[in-house]
Order: C-alpha cells, then sequence, then structure tokens
C-alpha cells in the first residue's frame, strides 16, 4: 500500500488529476468565492462565525492542493518554471501571513 502511494504511477494520476480541466474550474471558483465571501464580510461588518469558517476551509482546500502538487511534480524546477504554481504558492504564502497575523495581532473585542 505505502510503495503503491509513492509510485511515479500515482504521482502521474494525482498530477492528471490537479491538472484536469474540472479541477481547475472548482480551484479557481473556490478562490472567487472566498473573495466575494469575504468582501461580504468585511462590507458588512459581520463576525459570523460562517465566514471565518469559510475562509479556514477555503486555506486548507488550498494548502493540501499545493502540497499535492508538489509532491506529484516532485521537481522543484518543474514546478517554478509553471505560471500557475508560483501564483498557488504565493496565494498560499499569503493566505498564511494573513491568517498568523490577524491570529497575532486581532483585537480582544
Amino acid at each position: 500500500m505505502i510503495q503503491c502511494f509513492f509510485s511515479v504511477e500515482s504521482r502521474k494520476k494525482t498530477l492528471r488529476f490537479l491538472d484536469h480541466q474540472h479541477t481547475m474550474i472548482s480551484i479557481v471558483g473556490l478562490v472567487l468565492a472566498a473573495l466575494i465571501i469575504s468582501q461580504i464580510a468585511e462590507f458588512t461588518g459581520s463576525t459570523h462565525p460562517f465566514f471565518k469558517g469559510f475562509d479556514y476551509a477555503c486555506y486548507g482546500v488550498f494548502v493540501v492542493e499545493l502540497l499535492l502538487r508538489i509532491w506529484a511534480m516532485q521537481d522543484f524546477k518543474g514546478f517554478f518554471s509553471n505560471a500557475y504554481c508560483i501564483v498557488d504558492l504565493l496565494v498560499v504564502v499569503i493566505d498564511t501571513i494573513t491568517f498568523v497575523f490577524s491570529t497575532l495581532f486581532k483585537d480582544n473585542k
């Protein structure tokens, strides 16, 4: 089972899944939904737990997708020569920084 998970064929299947049109559209849709939901929360000033929960769930999906892509590509040169991968990495890094700073410097209201 472990050998199967780490096989070259498993990596290729994972990369095909991540690069499939439906997966890409779903990820872009999730990015847009996250932006819209965060703007609604910001505009309304809402502190409802749904907004924070949705934000964390999206972040989790993006991190898992990025880690799977890095694992599946198995080649950092290839990873960093792909514009989509670089954008994906930047989104996750910016989200991580945002979450860290919002946790460290949150208002104690």
